[in-house]
């Protein structure tokens, strides 16, 4: 979009200034989903601070630019209008952290879910409060840096960063365990199609299973079994000695029946 094309755009309402207009055709050419102030300092050559806080708000305030957190902006093709995808505006947002997407989010992004997610759970190295924008949220999981999953780096429409998603394999690995866990139908529709489509390979799924936590683990082997799936057998030498935990998480496991095998509780009736 031009300087131009940036003028003919306005309406009376959200008119901008030559300040914002310059500063918003400076991000168009960047190339960037999200600008953070800090880094992109180039977008600011020749602005104070006290003009450029200004410049920021008055674009946020008429739409261009949506605030995300302090000093941070996502970019609205049209006043209003959030047409960048979750993942191209997490890519430029955390451009040269050590962070990695997994769980439902990236089995949505590996198509092995139908389900759009409104929650994007990012694995980082370092604590840092969740952020809510419009009706996404993105929710950050403290992980040591040495405990990162591996992640492929994707190239998203409208972002200039490579985003970093875990594999499909270890994505599946991830949704299992936790607080965070999806629920077994969801894993056991991605462990089905992921198969059926090729997307998951039984080969990196053993090796994501051995690197996850024994619960991610078992929970998977039951799924295996249920399937007659040649995985279950290697699965079974993970599950070790330790207690049991529920097959479905997120719902009450008193009374269910003890699975001695895969040591879960089956608190969830499967067809």
């Amino acid at each position: 979009m031009t300087f131009n094309d940036i003028m003919a755009a306005q309406s009376a309402s959200t008119a901008l200034g030559a300040q914002e207009v310059r500063l918003l055709e400076r991000v168009r050419r960047s190339g960037r989903a999200v600008i953070r102030v800090r880094r992109d300092r180039e977008l600011f050559a020749g602005v104070d601070a006290d003009t450029r806080r200004h410049v920021l708000k008055r674009l946020a305030d008429s739409g261009w630019l949506a605030r995300i957190e302090r000093g941070v902006y996502g970019v609205a093709e049209a006043p209003g209008l959030q047409t960048d995808t979750q993942l191209a505006i997490l890519a430029d947002w955390l451009d040269g952290e050590r962070y990695v997407v997994s769980g439902f989010f990236a089995l949505a992004h590996w198509n092995l879910t139908n389900f759009p997610p409104s929650t994007v759970d990012i694995l980082i190295e370092r604590r840092r409060p969740d952020v809510r924008l419009g009706s996404t949220l993105f929710r950050f999981i403290y992980v040591p840096a040495d405990r990162l999953p591996e992640y492929k780096e994707v190239r998203i429409g409208g972002a200039r960063a490579l985003a970093r998603v875990a594999t499909a394999e270890r994505a599946l690995a991830d949704a299992l365990v936790g607080r965070h866990a999806t629920p077994i139908e969801t894993a056991l529709e991605a462990f089905r199609r992921g198969l059926r489509l090729g997307i998951l390979q039984r080969r990196r799924l053993s090796k994501a299973a051995r690197e996850a936590p024994s619960a991610s683990a078992r929970r998977l082997g039951w799924i295996a079994e249920h399937e007659h799936d040649q995985l279950a057998p290697f699965l079974l030498t993970l599950v070790g000695n330790q207690g049991y935990v529920p097959l479905e998480p997120k719902r009450d496991a008193t009374n269910a029946k003890r699975n001695t095998t895969w040591r879960v509780l089956e608190n969830v009736d499967l067809a």
